[in-house]
């Protein structure tokens, strides 16, 4: 028996010195073990489960350090790898042994969104897989790993500050030149400009927040993702679709907070200002701004690519989420743990 899993062992990983060294000779005298032939029998066998469970833990002296509805994971002789073994759990059809599997498979087709996987039991006992660089546990590791990985979300708030500067002043040129306008000469273009970028910044007194923080990014991502897999809808419009109401958001701010001609114990000259900082950023310059932006984020293949992949794997958005997810080690976003029913 030890002879026949030795073979299945050096099949999936080899014997060269190269190979020792890179999972660690020890760790893979510890994988021949018998104890790695078949899935930890959680729901079958108890008893068994906590024995073999022992028997790993303090005779071949390998660190749990994860426990999920399938598999248990544990640290090797890399500390960039990752041996994840299947128990005897289901969840519908699936099986811990077709999850480890699916796993491998969706490196195979998506290795940009997947943990490597380095070697595996033929049977889908056991996985040794790349080791996420980190885990994402909240909102601002979201946003810099969905920025790292994605092009179209970079800057994503300074170009469109940089678009609705661009439409506000083409708009303001006719406004000065529009004889209905009244007290023109007591627009400041340099305060409007400020105005707007404290908006984005987050440091204009009446705004809370950036316009376009870390959960407005989270959000988009999400909500494309939750579009395109839940209700059919196309890729581009499901963009469309998220993009039209941060856009619309941003402009509706600015307006109500930013450039609010009734905001109280403004003088007449400071009144004038805001109605004419109004005028010029209004709801008419949404759809140029959309439409540009989402040529933008079509453009990004890995983005597309990404959100293919989740409708193609039946993966579910909310499998998108923080602790499912995680990067490697270029800070990419990579999907640690999806298995579809």
């Amino acid at each position: 028996m030890r002879n026949q899993i030795r073979k299945l062992i050096l099949e999936a990983i080899g014997d060269s010195r190269g190979e020792k060294q890179f999972f660690g000779e020890d760790f893979i005298k510890k994988l021949n073990d018998n104890v790695f032939l078949e899935p930890l029998p959680v729901v079958s066998n108890l008893s068994e489960y906590y024995t073999r469970l022992n028997y790993i833990l303090n005779d071949l002296n390998l660190n749990l350090i994860a426990q999920g509805h399938f598999r248990h994971v544990f640290e090797t002789g890399n500390p960039d790898i990752l041996l994840k073994v299947a128990t005897d759990q289901m969840a519908g059809s699936l099986t811990a042994v077709d999850a480890n599997l699916q796993e491998v498979n969706r490196f195979n087709r998506y290795p940009r969104f997947f943990p490597k996987s380095y070697a595996y039991d033929e049977d889908g006992v056991w996985i040794l897989v790349e080791k996420a660089k980190t885990v994402i546990k909240n909102d601002d590791d979201f946003k810099s790993a969905i920025e790292s990985s994605f092009e179209c979300f970079r800057n994503l708030d300074a170009i469109v500050k940089m678009m609705i500067e661009y439409y506000a002043n083409y708009a303001l040129g006719i406004l000065a030149n529009d004889p209905n306008i009244q007290n023109f000469d007591k627009f400041d273009h340099k305060k409007f400009l400020q105005e707007i970028k404290s908006a984005f910044d987050g440091t204009h007194p009446r705004f809370s927040r950036p316009t376009i923080d870390k959960s407005v990014i989270v959000w988009i991502f999400k909500g494309v993702l939750s579009e395109n897999a839940i209700d059919k809808r196309s890729v581009k419009h499901s963009i469309e679709y998220k993009l039209r109401i941060v856009v619309g958001n941003v402009i509706s701010e600015l307006r109500r907070f930013a450039f609010d001609p009734d905001e109280g114990n403004l003088s007449y000259a400071e009144e004038a200002h805001k109605r004419i900082s109004r005028a010029a950023v209004d709801s008419r310059m949404i759809n140029p701004i959309v439409e540009w932006l989402v040529l933008h984020f079509l453009r990004d293949r890995v983005f597309i690519s990404f959100v293919n992949m989740i409708k193609d794997e039946n993966i579910t958005p909310w499998d998108i989420r923080t602790t499912n997810v995680g990067t490697n080690s270029n800070g990419e976003l990579i999907v640690i743990d999806a298995s579809t029913f």
